[in-house]
């Protein structure tokens, strides 16, 4: 009886914390947590979240199908932020200025197609650019999703341009999923 009161108590804690986004937590929700707030995911159906990943910069997730790994997954969605003060932007439009143009300069042969308006869990308007260079067989679908001081952009990477278009329901389920969480008190 008492277990069931501490668990009792424990979920009514849960879910008074998400009371204020009108949010349910679920079982693949997945809360990660940045210096400036936290935000929420989930894991897309037949995908893995990792929290941890060894070796890869500046993402601070990333997700591949089931069945595989980091190493052997044929496409992986990177989760990463930026704060916009740090990189010396005020908003998500010269953000998105910023990064097409390191992908152009990396590659003159990329082909840069502005992707659909997606929205999140809360109806936040999230960006989509694709950047497609057939050669090299690099195939990478970004969304940014602008927070007060940092943006988040999630990306779909995949060396197969066949994979990458079957996987990209995965990566419109994730940004459906996402919910900004709190601001730090202090920011």
């Amino acid at each position: 009886m008492r277990y069931a009161l501490i668990l009792f108590l424990t979920l009514g804690f849960l879910g008074e914390s998400w009371a204020q986004t009108g949010t349910a937590l679920t079982t693949h929700d997945r809360i990660i947590r940045t210096d400036e707030g936290n935000f929420m995911v989930s894991e897309p159906l037949g995908w893995l979240l990792d929290l941890h990943p060894a070796g890869v910069e500046e993402a601070v997730a990333v997700l591949f199908p089931k069945g595989t790994s980091l190493q052997t997954a044929p496409s992986v969605i990177y989760i990463s932020t930026f704060n916009k003060d740090d990189q010396g932007f005020k908003d998500l439009g010269t953000w998105v200025e910023k990064d097409e143009a390191e992908v152009r300069q990396a590659g003159p042969q990329v082909e840069v197609k502005l992707g659909p308006l997606l929205y999140t869990r809360l109806h936040k308007t999230a960006v989509t650019r694709f950047y497609l260079d057939e050669p090299k067989k690099q195939f990478e679908g970004a969304v940014y999703i602008e927070e007060k001081d940092l943006v988040i952009r999630l990306s779909l990477e995949s060396g197969d341009g066949k994979i990458f278009n079957e996987d990209l329901p995965a990566l419109q389920e994730l940004v459906a999923s996402y919910e900004w969480m709190w601001d730090r008190p202090d920011k």
